[in-house]
């Protein structure tokens, strides 16, 4: 399944430039189309190669791999017809065939490596979470997987508004705007941190109730009752740092928040709770399991909220503040 999935990677990575187009050109939309078509695609593609139908080689779980790579190949295609089609997109289309322009890229090097590197630290930390809590057993696993599938989908809101503030501040940056940037900037923040408000409620009062649809099971429902409550702890300061990160990549600050990631989420996160997790021995006389781990996770996403708002409002301060300098300046040259 995994060489399956391999197979797919290149389109997958060809396609994220049409991403990125998109939603630089507010139309947002058309990538949604294309990941809803290849949802409904998805379905009967497995069954094609799962089960061998019309005469293909019936492949099992691996047919799940060889679905994917499928569909990564046929959203490729999709984007590509998009942006060779639509008449929106005329004026960026070359007009010839360019060879790679290395000042351009090590300029987008510049800026994408540390996005990468902020987005490994996030992802992995995580995921190496979850690698070391299977060390420790399956009722830890399971409420781990339970609350960090509930956590990460409550995330999606304050991600989705946190790319939409991105975009709108390089688009107001663009425009010689930098006091709509940093209004953007803190709208921004203050509706996710709302919603996130709002989702921590859910998660309070709703705890049961989600908890429910995930095990009947005492062990693992009362342990991932115990591991919700940090989710609810970082949930805001979560929304928090994840809008304030998007709007420095607008601001095109991006080396500080990946150090910012490393520190709180590798440091902090996976090698505190990783201790804690462990040992723990020193301070609370015993392991605490994976508990361990969303307490010290807690601990850095609250320490990452509180920095990077903090980086972000005044980053945006001090471009207005440039602003309204060079515009004295320029006047009084004027006069």
């Amino acid at each position: 399944s995994l060489l399956f999935s391999a197979a797919g990677l290149p389109a997958a990575v060809l396609s994220r430039p049409f991403v990125a187009l998109n939603a630089a050109v507010n139309r947002p939309k058309v990538t949604m189309y294309v990941a809803l078509g290849m949802l409904a695609m998805k379905v009967p593609l497995n069954a094609l190669f799962m089960y061998g139908l019309f005469g293909l080689p019936e492949l099992g779980g691996a047919g799940a791999g060889a679905a994917t790579a499928v569909n990564s190949w046929l959203s490729l295609a999709a984007y590509w017809l998009i942006w060779k089609c639509d008449r929106f997109y005329s004026p960026m289309r070359p007009a010839k065939f360019y060879l790679p322009d290395v000042k351009a890229l090590l300029q987008h090097l510049k800026l994408g490596v540390p996005i990468g590197l902020s987005t490994f630290f996030e992802v992995s930390s995580f995921t190496l979470m979850a690698i070391f809590i299977a060390r420790i057993g399956t009722i830890d696993v399971a409420a781990h997987q339970i609350v960090g599938n509930i956590t990460a989908t409550l995330y999606q809101i304050p991600l989705s508004i946190a790319i939409a503030v991105c975009v709108m501040v390089s688009q107001s940056l663009g425009a010689g705007s930098p006091k709509a940037a940093r209004e953007i900037t803190v709208r921004g923040l203050k509706v996710a941190l709302g919603i996130a408000a709002c989702s921590v409620a859910f998660m309070y009062f709703g705890q049961n109730f989600l908890l429910g649809l995930y095990s009947k099971e005492t062990a693992v429902t009362s342990l991932a009752a115990s591991l919700l409550v940090f989710g609810m702890i970082y949930h805001i300061t979560d929304a928090a740092q994840t809008v304030s990160n998007f709007a420095l990549r607008g601001y095109r600050v991006t080396m500080l928040p990946m150090i910012i990631y490393g520190v709180m989420l590798w440091g902090v996160g996976l090698g505190g709770g990783y201790y804690f997790a462990f040992d723990g021995t020193l301070i609370f006389g015993q392991p605490l399991r994976a508990e361990g781990f969303w307490m010290c996770t807690a601990v850095g996403l609250c320490l990452a909220g509180i920095t990077l708002s903090i980086i972000a409002l005044w980053v945006s301060k001090v471009r207005v503040a440039d602003s309204l300098a060079h515009g004295h300046a320029a006047h009084a040259r004027k006069v």
